[in-house]
């Protein structure tokens, strides 16, 4: 026989008090505006002000779409570490390569096939590197300057000329050491001036390159950095 319902009787189911949320999360997320009001209101109350710029800027990326995770701006930060580790050596190991054949060059003899193919060899080497950190750099901007804009900035040197100047000093050593226009270089053997003023615009097109990326690094670090709250403190702004 079933017995009688008790309506007094206190439901099996039932959330222990101190498991009860204290307000019922809402159905609609608060605006941006809402957001920084509430904080505006708070700042007020309470004197700190410090707080508001942080909170337009993550209301800012986020609106963007910038905002990053942890995960994934660490796994970023990581691929721009091996890159560094990769370049550095390498854009060292073609000066070296460079100057050997120089040498040869400028002493009136034909470089050996070992030397032509070590200083192509290391030309290629830097290829896939830097458009790993072209890429980036595309991708994770510097914020635009007042000035910019309007065309009246005196100078800004942001991400983006870092990249063009990577592709230009890319680009001219790449094609110095085409086969062809190398031949043309060893051809001027006979005339040491001419080969010298080549061989100095080569050199000085791979110390540009080591200088941009050594710029260009650390501003892609800060850049993927702003975009995580998380790491705010961690690295400059």
């Amino acid at each position: 026989m079933q017995a009688p319902h008790n309506p007094t009787q206190t439901p099996l189911r039932v959330t222990p008090p101190h498991l009860t949320p204290l307000e019922s999360p809402r159905r609609h997320p608060a605006s941006d505006r809402q957001v920084l009001r509430r904080y505006g209101q708070q700042a007020r109350k309470t004197g700190n002000y410090d707080a508001i710029p942080q909170i337009a800027e993550i209301v800012r990326l986020a609106y963007a779409r910038q905002l990053i995770s942890p995960t994934q701006a660490q796994v970023l930060l990581n691929d721009l570490n091996e890159v560094e580790t990769i370049l550095n050596p390498n854009i060292e190991a073609l000066a070296r390569a460079l100057d050997k054949f120089s040498q040869g060059v400028l002493s009136g003899q034909t470089p050996s096939l070992e030397d032509k193919l070590m200083v192509r060899e290391q030309v290629r080497s830097l290829i896939e590197p830097l458009d790993v950190l072209m890429a980036m750099a595309r991708q994770h901007r510097d914020p635009i300057e007042p000035g910019v804009e309007e065309g009246f900035a005196s100078c800004y040197c942001d991400t983006i000329k870092r990249v063009n100047d990577l592709r230009y000093r890319l680009a001219a050593i790449t094609e110095k050491f085409r086969p062809r226009v190398l031949q043309r270089l060893l051809r001027h053997t006979s005339n040491p001036q001419l080969s010298e003023l080549e061989l100095v615009a080569l050199e000085t097109a791979i110390d540009d390159l080591q200088v941009t990326c050594a710029d260009l690094i650390p501003r892609l670090r800060v850049n993927i950095s702003r975009k995580v709250p998380q790491f705010w403190g961690s690295f400059p702004h």
